[in-house]
């Protein structure tokens, strides 16, 4: 191929990059719209909304910081900055539908996958590597999960990659100011938006310094910055600095105060009786199998490391000018670098127990795109090494054909979380044998495991709750006698089940809760089912499931009657502890001896989740019909050991995916 015909098609490609960047973030639209209108919106976007809605957002209207009563007094209890808070609450000034609600996170986070794009074309200058990097970024179903969570995380992952970009023009140009003060103003609006831009910043500062004590060329632009002006160094330091002063001023040190435990993200912290290289690689396994196809050992996550290790020596090694095509400028060396420095900083801040460390996707999300564009700055250097011109051309073909047949097998058939396939009919699976009339699968004889039952005699209440949207509308129904488990079950029972061969073991949450008499955490809906089958049960509707907390239907508070709750009548976030023994807190016991009814892990039932109680049966029975989430989501209810007192009621529902695994969620059968 001649060198005019590869300029032909060079140029080409740069008039239609912008183009073909934006199918591919009008195509991750298209699959968030369709997410963002099936998912339920889950208990923790609810209490955005109602942070939002309800708290002032004057600062003449703030109180003193020692009133939790204050008019500023739900903000100031959440974790996230207020930057989110005061754009979801200009939303709600425009309307009331989920997808408006989340459009104040997809919006911002799909700018995030146009970026990703223009950054790793500065980058690379492989539009096709660019345009590869921007689709797995934008299609990954863990980002598009995160893009319509009623969260920040989205808002502050946009201006963690703008500020990047501007990091990224700023090096690659040497010569101008101007991304550098951009950097100042982006990362300070990443702060407000979200605490782990400050991770961010430190990563970008060591990247810096790091290129300082190892490229020359880089010294030299450094100096030049400073030969025009300390303007833009200082603008590129100082409005972080001064954002988080102020946050911390008017939020940080009144949460630290008033919430000082972080007991509900310990099972990510370091244990000191731990390796700590094992805890390392099983962080770092745990947020690569977010992004990944199949399940990856932890060897296999030391070798990612060593390769991204291995990446960020040789970068900073001298070498000869690069070719035109490949990953060789000085800006090609700040994705690995970032994702070094950004590693090295969670695994900090997990040994200071202050920042979990393989621990839920939102919160390892600050790893992801750096992750993404040092995958593909990789690429880009392996398509570089590879023959080009005339026929030797292919094997770059083939290669970008591989990554982005990978990319469809990705997103498209596999659930990265758990290596499953995604496809409806294996997703629907579990379900069709739940179905009435429906042919169990095969299972032992029924053994007690030593469940102690406790018989709730029928009658009729009015199930519900005008206090949340997701409780209403409040509808009379009609509970037919059953027996409960008076205990959620524990441990050791299950193992039991599992060791008759019939329940497969529950998926490991850390040594925090794996007590003989602690709940069984770690299991799905389908797990719960089965051994719930094996005692002879079932799980309980959530008819029965509300109206046996509340004592027989009674109108009440709290399942033990209308005193407040303490760490003396239910577990909850600030009682020093995960999960605890079953029936520990006999104060928070009901009218009928039921333990553990709020408090301590959700409990799986037998519903579909609906957004609201319209169409509900009035009978008592499951509803399982024309789910709006077409039945991938099932209800949760009775609260968990991370929340607040004021979350946690007989009438509160949340939801999680049938085949979700969780060290909050257990479960107690029914008969």
């Amino acid at each position: 191929m001649s060198v005019k015909t590869e300029a032909r098609k060079s140029a080409v490609l740069d008039r239609l990059f912008p183009y073909l960047l934006l199918g591919i973030t009008l195509a991750a639209l298209v699959r968030v719209l369709m997410l963002g209108s099936i998912a339920p919106i889950n208990i923790n976007g609810y209490e955005n909304l109602y942070t939002a809605f309800k708290a002032s957002l004057d600062p003449r209207t703030w109180e003193g910081f020692d009133r939790l009563e204050g008019s500023l007094g739900p903000w100031k209890h959440q974790t996230h900055p207020i930057l989110f808070f005061l754009i979801l609450r200009a939303a709600l000034l425009l309307g009331h539908s989920p997808l408006l609600y989340r459009s104040v996170s997809f919006i911002p986070g799909l700018a995030g996958v146009y970026l990703i794009g223009l950054t790793m074309a500065r980058i690379c200058r492989n539009k096709p590597v660019a345009l590869l990097a921007a689709a797995a970024y934008g299609l990954s179903e863990t980002m598009q999960r995160i893009f319509i969570d009623l969260r920040s995380y989205s808002l502050g992952l946009f201006f963690i990659i703008a500020a990047f970009h501007s990091l990224v023009a700023a090096v690659d140009d040497g010569r101008s100011r101007r991304p550098l003060a951009w950097f100042g103003v982006l990362a300070a609006f990443a702060v407000a938006s979200e605490y782990y831009a400050l991770l961010f910043i430190v990563a970008g500062l060591g990247s810096l310094a790091l290129l300082w004590a190892a490229r020359p060329a880089f010294r030299q632009c450094a100096r030049d910055w400073g030969r025009q002006g300390w303007t833009a160094p200082l603008i590129a330091l100082g409005p972080p600095a001064l954002v988080f002063a102020g946050l911390y001023q008017i939020h940080t040190k009144y949460y630290i105060a008033h919430h000082s435990s972080f007991e509900c993200i310990a099972e990510f912290f370091w244990d000191p009786k731990t390796p700590l290289l094992g805890f390392i690689l099983s962080g770092l396994r745990t947020s690569l199998n977010y992004l990944l196809p199949f399940e990856i050992s932890p060897t296999a996550a030391a070798i990612s490391a060593l390769a991204v290790l291995a990446m960020v020596i040789l970068q900073l090694l001298p070498k000869a000018p690069a070719r035109e095509g490949a990953c060789g400028s000085l800006a090609s060396s700040l994705p690995g670098l970032m994702s070094f420095f950004l590693l090295a900083g969670v695994v900090f801040l997990a040994m200071l127990r202050f920042f979990p460390f393989g621990g839920y996707e939102r919160q390892q999300s600050i790893l992801f795109p750096f992750f993404f564009m040092t995958a593909f700055t990789l690429l880009g250097r392996l398509i570089s090494l590879l023959p080009e011109g005339g026929r030797a051309s292919w094997s770059r073909t083939a290669v970008l054909a591989i990554a982005a047949a990978g990319l469809g097998i990705n997103y498209h058939w596999v659930d990265p979380r758990s290596g499953r396939m995604s496809d409806d009919v294996t997703q629907r699976a579990p379900y069709l044998d739940s179905r009435p009339g429906a042919t169990p699968p095969p299972r032992s004889a029924p053994g007690q495991a030593g469940i102690r039952w406790v018989r709730i005699p029928g009658g009729s209440f009015m199930m519900g709750s005008d206090l949340d949207a997701a409780s209403r509308p409040r509808h009379q129904v009609r509970v037919r006698s059953f027996e409960m488990a008076q205990a959620l079950v524990t441990n050791r029972q299950y193992r039991e089940c599992v060791s008759a061969g019939v329940c497969t073991p529950a998926d490991d949450s850390g040594p925090w809760f794996t007590g003989g008499d602690q709940p069984v955490v770690g299991v799905d809906w389908e797990q719960a089912r089965t051994f719930s089958r094996w005692v002879g049960g079932r799980l309980p509707t959530e008819a029965e499931w509300e109206y046996a907390a509340r004592g027989g239907g009674r109108e009440q508070r709290f399942p033990w009657g209308e005193k407040e709750a303490t760490c003396e009548n239910l577990v909850f976030d600030h009682c020093g502890e995960p999960t605890a023994p079953v029936c520990s807190r006999p104060a928070g016991n009901t009218r009928h001896g039921l333990c553990d009814m709020a408090g301590n892990v959700w409990e799986w039932v037998q519903d579909e989740y609906h957004d609201t109680y319209e169409g509900a049966p009035a009978d008592g029975s499951a509803w399982e019909k024309d789910p709006p989430n077409g039945g991938w989501y099932r209800v949760l209810r009775g609260g968990s050991w991370t929340l607040e007192p004021y979350q946690i009621a007989p009438t509160i529902r949340d939801n999680r995916r049938h085949s979700q695994h969780s060290s909050e969620v257990g479960f107690r059968p029914v008969r």
